[in-house]
């Protein structure tokens, strides 16, 4: 037996001046578990040459050193991830279920007990309200469109920008809103005494920017108007957090949510690639003719004895001339070494493991959220008419409100 220090056979006792002392701790000493997401999150040098060159604030980091990608990050975890995405998808199904409906509110942030605040319109306001609405251009999307949307990406990364545009043309005033998408919007560096501006462009390649600059606008409160003040715009931004950028809520639960996503990609490459091969035979070869050599494999069409193994014992290797890897692996022992060898290979997909890493993760991600398996229409046996289950939509009625930002 070897030595656990040396991993020498028949160490007579290892002392730290000995040679190879420990060498097999100084070996996997190397191999450190790290942590994966900073990889994930970290800027290629164009994008933090980009944000060093333009003034932009980047979603993460600072100028020099940029995280931008921290942005896609979330945005991709979002919706990749199973559990996250059930939970955004619930809530928005019964935050936005039905019609927007229009209702009086006199202040926005707080309630008071004897306002207006939720008392719905007479006929006559509906109809006065409706013919306002309805001069607005907001592009080919209904209403409620436009307010999934908005809840679509302020789930997903925390921000939600909304861009107003208000132009009077003698007696006629023109009003488009527009919503856009999180990737498409940039904080500029704000000068003293200015108001905080972002630029909106459907591209932030280089190339692209020369020809096509992008459209500037002050965050609301404030505006940007021209000389005549014809012409009025600015930007809405709904934020999780008071930074330039805000953060999605579910932000505690990356790492479940990371972790999701993962698993299901190694199960995906575990499946692509998968050894196919169940039996073993390794028997002694002739001494001057080896049956399995590079020659013979170039012979059949491969590159080398390797390429031949991996198409031959991979799912990866299957195609339309090889759609059936092979499940018997045949080798061979120099001349002269012991007799046939049969061994046969024990396929241990251990499905444990990943349904409980699976559970735990999901479990973490509604937990973040304050949401409900029930709701999500997981492990929902009674249905929508049982008590338990009104009885818990009623429970998330406070996160539901809170959804309709």
């Amino acid at each position: 037996m070897s030595c656990g220090k040396c991993n020498r056979l028949n160490c007579s006792g290892c002392d730290p001046t000995a040679a190879g002392y420990n060498l097999i701790g100084k070996t996997l000493s190397s191999y450190v578990l790290k942590a994966p997401i900073p990889d994930e999150v970290r800027d290629i040098q164009k994008l933090k040459n980009f944000f060093r060159d333009r003034k932009y604030i980047p979603f993460a980091g600072n100028i020099q050193d940029s995280n931008h990608t921290h942005l896609n990050f979330l945005l991709r975890l979002s919706r990749m991830s199973p559990s996250l995405a059930s939970c955004i998808n619930g809530i928005k199904f019964y935050a936005f279920s039905g019609k927007p409906k229009i209702i009086r509110s006199i202040d926005s942030e707080f309630d008071f007990e004897d306002s207006l605040n939720g008392e719905e319109l007479s006929k006559e306001d509906m109809g006065r309200v409706l013919d306002k609405l309805s001069v607005i251009d907001k592009g080919n999307i209904s209403w409620s469109s436009l307010a999934t949307n908005l809840y679509n990406s302020y789930m997903t990364c925390g921000n939600a920008f909304l861009s107003v545009d208000i132009k009077k043309l003698f007696d006629k005033t023109f009003i488009t809103i527009r919503f856009h998408n999180p990737e498409t919007v940039l904080y500029k560096i704000p000068d003293l005494f200015v108001s905080d501006k972002v630029d909106v462009s459907p591209s932030w390649d280089s190339r692209y920017l020369k020809s096509n600059h992008p459209k500037t606008y002050s965050i609301y409160p404030y505006y940007d108007s021209n000389k005549d003040e014809t012409e009025f715009s600015t930007m809405i931004h709904i934020k999780n957090g008071s930074d330039h950028y805000g953060r999605p809520s579910w932000l505690p639960a990356t790492m479940d949510a990371f972790l999701e996503v993962k698993n299901k990609e190694y199960l995906l490459k575990a499946v692509h690639n998968n050894f196919t091969g169940q039996v073993l035979i390794e028997f002694e070869g002739a001494e001057y003719s080896p049956a399995l050599s590079k020659q013979q494999a170039q012979e059949e069409g491969w590159k080398n004895e390797a390429e031949r193994w991996v198409g031959n014992f991979t799912n990866a290797g299957a195609g339309p001339d090889n759609p059936n890897p092979q499940t018997i692996l045949i080798t061979e022992r120099p001349a002269g070494s012991a007799p046939v060898h049969v061994h046969e290979f024990k396929i241990d997909t251990k499905e444990d493991y990943f349904i409980k890493i699976g559970s735990e993760a999901e479990r973490k991600i509604i937990q973040t959220l304050m949401w409900s398996k029930n709701l999500s229409g997981v492990d929902n046996a009674g249905g929508f008419s049982s008590d338990a289950f009104l009885s818990e939509l009623k429970v998330k009625i406070p996160v539901l409100i809170i959804t309709k930002i």
